[in-house]
């Protein structure tokens, strides 16, 4: 009898299992260490939201500098090294990558609780945003392999749930935390003279550095299963070789060399300087405007680079810019390299204005929400007990939202074409009014109430606009789709809004007025929603038919 199976078995044998003949236990296993691991994703990430009232008053910090740590320093670096990280995914071992991915970021979170200032604490979460860019390109690759095409996305509900989880459990681990220090501090029976956010930090380094080692040793890379067959593994040289040249090629003064290398005429090189140009002037024009706002509030120089002074500003606005020039990089050779992506994600209007539409929506939920807790602190006297609260109401509405939001959108969808975009356009505009009263809510209640419903609806946009996108590209261009859209969400909604938001508190002296700003977004997005609801007929009609040639120009 041959050793090679027939495919029939072979279908049989996924149809009972994962893919590739995984056994069932085998591969429920693999799905729960991996949802634990993007519960950990999202502890690390969010849980400086809570902590940032006892930071903000520990380094003697204002409202913009907690904008950068919470926003720009990791959702920058998250956003542009997920790009080139995302080849470790594809091509190297993708349990070593995750697996050293989780290490990093744990790391780092720990490290944040051993650092003496604002610098320290900055480049530790720079350092958590680079290693949390690994772990969801890896952890789709393997679920992918693991489940059969029949239970992925049953899969991948159920992982994405992490989501919802570690935002929850962000809360409750600050609120143990912080109440079980103070009280051993207030007994005078701390082993360390650390501060309570600090213990926190170090709290959640250790065990995700553990967790990193059990995925390590107890899940098995599986081989990759495409529609041609089986693929191998690249060496870890070659895919670093790979990575590095990416990283080039979106990093001046390299970005130019890799542009005149690549260009078909000078005006290719002529443009890539322009944008660098333009990047730079822009990134020098707003460090100066902000730092005219806030110059006698306490924002002084981290150093100074030569005659430079190294400020909050600068790094936000030069971090900012980096980010810009980085996108700008890596959707150029995109669309040098692959025609159909820039007919169908590039150039079609209609996908641009729809993710254009959800990061200004986003914008607004990074921005209000990431500020809620220090609120809730300055304005109705929240204690860290209270964080337990706050994280329960936002595993909640963030489930709810994203999971009835979806449902809702594919019904209305079944009825009229641009259905799911009316309905992220209506949640949007809940989300806004609902934000607008909870700032000016009279008690604690009505402004944890407001809060949850502002969430609820705030996340609608996810499943609609995200579904809206997915169906009006081909299946191989899903992934960069997504990748896209998260780019510019993450620019514009993590890297410009939260600092926004917190200058304008510091400019002011008021954080609800920073947070009333960011709701003038919301007019915006549903200028957009409207725009891609319009559009999303005929483009449709042209994806049926197969006609992309008349899509617009990039602008």
């Amino acid at each position: 009898m041959s050793s090679e199976t027939s495919p029939m078995a072979g279908a049989r044998t996924q149809s009972r299992s994962g893919a590739m003949g995984h056994s069932r236990r085998r591969s429920l296993y693999v799905l729960g260490i991996l949802t634990v691991v993007y519960v950990f994703n999202f502890l690390d990430r969010q849980i400086l939201t809570i902590l940032a009232p006892y930071i903000k008053a520990d380094l003697r910090i204002g409202d913009a500098q907690i904008g950068l740590l919470y926003g720009t320093c990791f959702a920058l670096f998250y956003a542009v090294m997920g790009l080139p990280l995302a080849r470790f995914a594809d091509s190297w071992d993708r349990v070593r990558t995750l697996s050293l991915g989780l290490a990093v970021w744990s790391l780092m979170t720990g490290l944040s609780g051993l650092t003496s200032g604002f610098v320290g604490l900055a480049l530790a979460r720079i350092g958590v945003g680079i290693g949390e860019a690994s772990a969801t390109p890896s952890a789709f690759s393997l679920l992918q392999d693991y489940f059969s095409e029949r239970r992925r996305a049953t899969a991948i509900a159920v992982y994405s749930s992490g989501i919802f989880i570690g935002s929850g459990l962000a809360g409750a681990v600050a609120a143990l935390t912080l109440n079980g220090w103070r009280k051993l501090q207030a007994a005078g029976s701390a082993p360390l003279d650390f501060s309570a956010w600090k213990v926190t930090f170090l709290t959640l380094g250790l065990p995700g550095i553990l967790l990193a080692l059990v995925l390590l040793f107890t899940v098995r890379e599986p081989r990759r299963v495409w529609a041609g067959g089986v693929e191998g593994i690249t060496s870890f040289a070659a895919v670093a070789r790979a990575v590095a040249g990416d990283i080039a090629r979106m990093t001046p003064p390299f970005s130019i060399a890799a542009a005149w290398r690549a260009a078909r005429s000078t005006k290719d090189v002529a443009q890539n300087l322009a944008v660098l140009a333009s990047c730079t002037a822009a990134a020098a024009i707003l460090t100066a405007v902000t730092e005219s706002f806030v110059a006698e509030k306490g924002h002084g120089a981290w150093g100074h680079i030569g005659p430079i002074a190294v400020t909050t500003h600068l790094v936000q606005w030069s971090a900012v810019a980096f980010g810009v020039y980085a996108a700008y990089c890596w959707l150029r050779d995109l669309a040098r390299r692959d025609a159909l992506a820039t007919a169908q994600i590039l150039r079609a209007r209609v996908v641009r204005v729809t993710i254009l539409a959800a990061a200004l929506q986003n914008t607004v939920n990074y921005a209000v929400a990431g500020f809620t807790f220090i609120y809730g602190v300055r304005y109705f006297g929240l204690r860290p007990q209270d964080a337990l609260t706050f994280g329960a109401l936002i595993a909640l509405s963030g489930f709810l939202g994203t999971t009835l939001g979806g449902i809702a959108a594919d019904a209305l969808a079944r009825h009229t074409a641009a259905g799911r975009l009316w309905l992220a356009m209506a949640a949007a505009t809940c989300s806004g009014v609902l934000y607008a009263i909870e700032l000016f809510a009279p008690n604690k209640n009505a402004f944890f109430a407001a809060f949850f419903g502002a969430q609820l609806t705030g996340t609608v946009w996810f499943g609609a606009a995200s579904a809206t996108v997915q169906g009006l590209v081909a299946p191989r261009l899903r992934g960069t789709a997504i990748a896209v859209q998260w780019l510019v969400i993450n620019l514009i909604g993590l890297g410009i809004g939260p600092y926004c938001v917190g200058l304008a508190g510091d400019v002011t002296g008021d954080l609800r007025v920073g947070m009333l700003g960011a709701l003038i977004l919301i007019p915006a997005s549903l200028v957009f929603y409207y725009r891609a609801a319009r559009l999303l007929p005929e483009a449709e009609r042209r994806m049926r038919s197969g006609d992309c040639a008349t899509c617009e120009p990039i602008v």
